[in-house]
């Protein structure tokens, strides 16, 4: 029997943030807190801890109630891919074979090394599902919190609400959706443009591993959104490579225009081509503060700036390996498919984690001194001068009295 796919890929989810989960002296990543919140979160829904009544959720909701009852909640910590791969077939072979006989066995998920938590819901006829997503290296630094920033969602609207109204009570935490800003978007697609180029691929397997490049282009300030919604804009494979090598020969200073008072264009050669061909083909600002993308697709992902995510199963290359028992078995691998998705894994944790790293062509090709010269030349200037404005802001605050002022009867000058 096939694998069951990893639960990261081939959904669209529902990006949201969240803060730390507060859980004191217990821990949440383990399998003992998995069943209990797993057993919790199942009775919130069945509603059978509402005072003994017996609350359905999701009454006016038509796709929840043709779904059936709700069967089974499970929560599970989540490994990589590859932990996963390796977890799935140990089980068939232990079907198969004694426990003992298994020199090999896949390295298990614990706290250390989880990317986060699987949350599932299987009802009669259909499952839901939810992640709870964090960076293995990242740490919080207050006892009794555990951070879990990204939490993709895949639900109808009603149980959805459900669902984040009791993460929220149980764990006292803020979750917001997580709307992807056009610079993440750009970002996203230079990284990967970026990695597929440091890879040194031939052109064939450049153009089969990105395939094409969708994006949707909104007009959110326009007085009359009824004229102009959207522009859909399809790059095909064979053309993103004379892109990226346009993009490289244009000059790059001309380009860093800024978006809004707060935030710089992301720039990278793919987009510097772009913006360039829009601007002297269609007369169209790609880096206008007043134009946005709203969907990006390409063979990795699939973007939405509304917070909707798809990631798709990285190719595999079969290797064909033999067993202990001297039978001949194929062993799926991934590709170098598979770093994509890893990087673009961390790009997205560091914008749910609200923090602003966005590709930059010049810091990863210059190295670090040359962007602490970038800084240094005004980039962050603006910002820096705020912080230093809020510093001395208290020198310039006027005390306060010690004593109250005196009954206004003592100086009112109708009075006199």
């Amino acid at each position: 029997m096939a694998d069951p796919p990893y639960p990261l890929f081939g959904c669209t989810w529902t990006l949201h943030r969240v803060s730390e989960l507060f859980h004191g002296d217990s821990h949440i990543l383990s399998d003992i807190a998995c069943q209990i919140h797993a057993r919790r979160l199942k009775d919130a829904l069945r509603g059978d801890y509402i005072r003994g009544v017996d609350v359905a959720v999701g009454g006016e909701d038509t796709s929840l109630r043709n779904a059936g009852s709700l069967l089974d909640c499970s929560w599970d910590l989540l490994g990589d891919e590859a932990q996963w791969t390796s977890a799935h077939r140990t089980r068939s072979e232990n079907d198969e074979d004694d426990a003992s006989d298994i020199s090999d066995s896949p390295e298990a998920v614990d706290a250390d090394n989880t990317r986060g938590i699987h949350i599932q819901l299987q009802f009669e006829k259909t499952s839901y599902g939810a992640l709870l997503l964090r960076r293995p290296s990242s740490r919080t630094s207050m006892a009794g919190y555990t951070a879990l920033p990204l939490l993709l969602v895949r639900m109808p609207a009603a149980l959805q609400k459900t669902f984040i109204d009791h993460l929220s009570r149980t764990f006292d935490c803020r979750i917001s959706p997580m709307k992807l800003r056009t610079n993440f978007l750009t970002s996203s697609i230079e990284q990967i443009l970026h990695d597929l180029t440091t890879a040194s691929l031939p052109p064939l397997e450049f153009q089969s591993a990105i395939k094409s490049v969708q994006l949707q282009l909104g007009f959110p300030h326009l007085l009359t959104p009824e004229l102009l919604r959207s522009v859909d804009i399809t790059i095909a494979k064979e053309e993103i490579e004379i892109f990226l090598n346009k993009g490289r020969e244009l000059p790059t200073q001309p380009l860093l225009a800024e978006k809004s008072h707060r935030e710089p264009t992301v720039v990278g050669p793919f987009t510097r081509a772009l913006a360039a061909y829009f601007k002297s083909h269609m007369a169209i600002d790609l880096l206008h503060k007043s134009i946005t993308i709203k969907k990006l697709a390409c063979a990795v992902f699939a973007l939405a700036g509304e917070g909707k995510l798809k990631l798709f199963q990285p190719q595999l290359e079969v290797a064909n390996n033999t067993s202990r028992h001297g039978a001949k078995e194929t062993t799926p691998k991934y590709t170098a498919f598979q770093a994509l998705l890893r990087n673009f894994y961390d790009l997205l944790l560091a914008e749910a984690e609200f923090r602003r790293e966005p590709f930059d062509e010049r810091r990863s090709v210059l190295g670090k001194g040359k962007s602490k010269r970038l800084a240094e030349d005004g980039e962050d200037g603006p910002r820096r001068k705020k912080v230093l404005g809020r510093d001395a802001l208290p020198e310039r605050l006027v005390p306060v009295p010690a004593e109250p002022p005196p009954p206004y009867e003592l100086h009112d000058p109708a009075r006199h």
